[in-house]
């Protein structure tokens, strides 16, 4: 799985805020310069600031803290949108999902807005740190 990494979730929040200042970036996430100055020092992800910064602003947090998912919040106007996606996930990754796995990627996309490759990266990402294998579809 890629590491986290403080300097690229600052960046992102500086995208989203359109300034890289750390004036700023730490006044966004609710803190001070000093800090902010810290949590790089110990290499320190605030999660909690994080998260609030994201759901205040309407972003993904899996955008902010990985980057490379969808970053708006405004993907799908329906689960039923969400749910073409889930099913093209497991067509494409070639694997075979439980009517209750299904649900969960389901509200899971929906919720989180993840677009077709944020939920691709997901799903193995999920998998991966489960340390189980893709329940890889078979012939009948």
């Amino acid at each position: 799985m890629d590491n986290v990494n403080l300097d690229d979730i600052l960046t992102r929040v500086g995208e989203v805020i359109g300034s890289d200042k750390d004036t700023d970036i730490a006044k966004a996430l609710n803190s001070g310069r000093s800090t902010l100055s810290t949590w790089r020092k110990r290499e320190h992800i605030p999660y909690k600031n994080i998260i609030s910064f994201c759901l205040a602003k309407g972003v993904a947090i899996e955008w902010v803290l990985m980057g490379g998912v969808r970053k708006c919040n405004n993907l799908y106007d329906s689960p039923h949108e969400a749910l073409s996606v889930v099913l093209d996930v497991q067509s494409e990754l070639n694997l075979t999902f439980t009517a209750d796995q299904i649900k969960s990627l389901l509200a899971y996309a929906y919720s989180s807005q993840l677009d077709k490759e944020g939920l691709i990266s997901f799903v193995q990402h999920s998998f991966e740190i489960a340390n189980k294998p893709l329940p890889i579809a078979t012939s009948s």
